[in-house]
């Protein structure tokens, strides 16, 4: 039986991406909170709603104050409190499933009310959350609530 050697370079190679496999977190796994002042993440939560690191380059903020000003525009010109680019997932959402980086903007809930079933109060919104595609400013999804 012939038995080869494997340079020991080669094996340290192998062992240090087999160990940096195991050990590098993935893209999602421990991604961080975005946080927004005027949204506690214990609201968007019921919701469905997860806003964490992104997982790709970030835009401009030139591309965040435009991606802003087309939230402001479809909500029919209500007040811009504050916006993040993130990971957007909602994982109630209608097909298409959100899961993708993109402008999240916090406007002013004022005015916002809720249409509820017959017997039920109206409850009026606490935070009003519109997530925009950054590749061109178009509408994604909205979120209201209290």
């Amino acid at each position: 039986m012939k038995v080869r050697l494997i340079p020991l370079s080669v094996v340290a190679v192998v062992a240090a991406g087999t160990a940096a496999a195991f050990a590098w977190p993935s893209e999602r796994s421990g991604s961080a909170p975005v946080i927004f002042s005027t949204i506690p993440a214990a609201k968007l939560a019921p919701a469905g709603i997860t806003l964490t690191a992104p997982e790709g380059p970030i835009p401009s903020s030139a591309a965040g104050e435009t991606a802003a000003k087309a939230a402001s525009n479809e909500s029919g010109g209500r007040a811009v409190l504050e916006y993040h680019y993130a990971h957007c997932v909602d994982s109630q959402s209608a097909n298409p499933h959100v899961d993708e980086d993109c402008w999240a903007v916090s406007l002013d809930p004022t005015g916002v009310v809720s249409n509820p079933p017959p017997g039920r109060p109206a409850q009026t919104a606490t935070y009003s959350l519109l997530l925009i595609d950054p590749a061109n400013d178009k509408f994604i999804e909205w979120a209201d609530g209290g």
